[in-house]
């Protein structure tokens, strides 16, 4: 499975999915969730928003069907306001603040339990989430050990549901350039089969249609102040899932943007195409690395470079791949010389297996070669020698200018 990039990084791309570049951390709609494998199929569901500037209402409907043998299933919803790191119910003239309330067949479910898995220091079953509004809890980074609501629904065989969900979230801000709503679709796909139609209806409330910045999927406008996605023969995946970016007043996205531009990313010398908030793919090359195939992340400040290149003040980060040093120093420094012009560059796992550096009376190896390698000026050398050492590695020596 492919790891994430350092936290530095995560820390300094502008993207929606990285956690660490919203605050507060994701407020993201669900659906609900079988917890392991079932023969239950979501034929279909509706989803009514209700979208406020500083908080919004959700009524889902889902019509469930049982086409296997009689079962009880452990449904999951994650405890929302827990995400933000600090309690603040939103409030709305539907529903009390904070609540979560399950109906099946018109009956409503009091046996929610929330679980809150032992971890990091963290309260047990119980969730600690006793304390007051306002009260800051830690987030763990492992979203297993974050809390959810559960609770038990029984199937016949053959059984039809339906399963009514209505709940309250807070807002979502993103770096404080603008607010956000998302309902993630691809929940459903933890259910059997597909999803004959899915249904997603976003109310605007108090929000004037020309605060709305972007929608997605598809770039939509909003029609009477709402906002409607249909999927029908639904297998659902994150590019189903709904974004809304909102302004909680007119000139707040531009007016951010215009104070604190979004920073331009060189990744191995070329320039990236400048992200914005409403971004899924940006700085799609920097996003395939793998954090070892990272050699450096230099952020230079302002400077006459860095106005020269961006065209404004706001910092300019350089990142430099293994694998790109090693082409560099391929082509810039061992192709000039006779001993070395038949070399290849070798992806850097092996290239560090196979080679040593030696620069004067110093040998250097692994992530300390590529690093002195990158920063070698072909100028300064005058020839190179290839040696076997005792290790089985070849050493690269190089003859510099004294």
């Amino acid at each position: 499975m492919r790891t994430k990039l350092p936290v530095l990084l995560l820390l300094l791309l502008p993207s929606l999915y990285v956690a660490a570049d919203i605050a507060p951390n994701p407020i993201r709609a669900k659906g609900i969730i079988p917890s392991g494998t079932v023969d239950i199929r979501m034929v279909w569901e509706r989803v009514e928003v209700d979208l406020y500037r500083d908080s919004s209402v959700v009524e889902a409907t889902f019509f469930m069907r049982n086409e296997g043998a009689s079962q009880v299933v452990n449904i999951g919803f994650p405890e929302m306001h827990f995400y933000q790191g600090i309690y603040q119910p939103g409030v709305t003239p539907e529903l009390p603040p904070g609540s979560f309330r399950v109906f099946q067949n018109g009956k409503e479910v009091h046996d929610i339990r929330l679980y809150r898995p032992e971890g990091n220091g963290s309260p047990s079953n119980n969730g600690g989430f006793d304390k007051l509004p306002g009260t800051r809890h830690a987030i763990p980074e492992n979203y297993d050990e974050r809390p959810w609501l559960l609770w038990d629904t029984g199937f016949e065989e053959g059984d039809t549901m339906t399963i009514v969900v209505k709940y309250t979230l807070p807002y979502g801000v993103v770096k404080g350039r603008c607010r956000y709503f998302t309902y993630l679709v691809s929940t459903g796909s933890g259910w059997k089969g597909s999803i004959e139609h899915a249904d997603i209806i976003v109310n605007l409330k108090d929000i004037p249609a020309d605060h709305i910045l972007h929608a997605s999927p598809g770039q939509l406008k909003p029609e009477e102040n709402r906002l409607v996605w249909s999927f029908r023969e639904l297998n659902p995946t994150p590019a189903n899932d709904i974004e809304i970016f909102y302004e909680a007043y007119s000139g707040q996205y531009a007016g951010s943007v215009a104070n604190k531009p979004y920073p331009l990313y060189i990744v191995d010398d070329e320039t990236e195409p400048r992200v914005t908030t409403f971004d899924r793919g940006g700085n799609t090359r920097l996003r395939a690395m793998e954090p070892d195939d990272i050699l450096s992340v230099k952020i230079v400040r302002e400077s006459r470079e860095t106005e020269a290149i961006t065209g404004g003040s706001e910092p300019l980060i350089v990142v430099l791949s293994k694998n790109h040093a090693i082409k560099e120093f391929a082509e810039k420094v061992l192709s000039k010389h006779a001993m070395s012009q038949n070399m290849r560059p070798t992806p850097h796992r092996e290239f560090t297996m196979r080679y040593n550096l030696q620069v004067g009376e110093k040998l250097y190896s692994g992530d300390e070669m590529l690093k002195v390698m990158s920063e070698t000026d072909p100028a300064s050398v005058r020839s190179v020698l290839l040696t076997d050492s005792d290790s089985n590695k070849t050493t690269i020596k190089l003859i510099t200018e004294s």
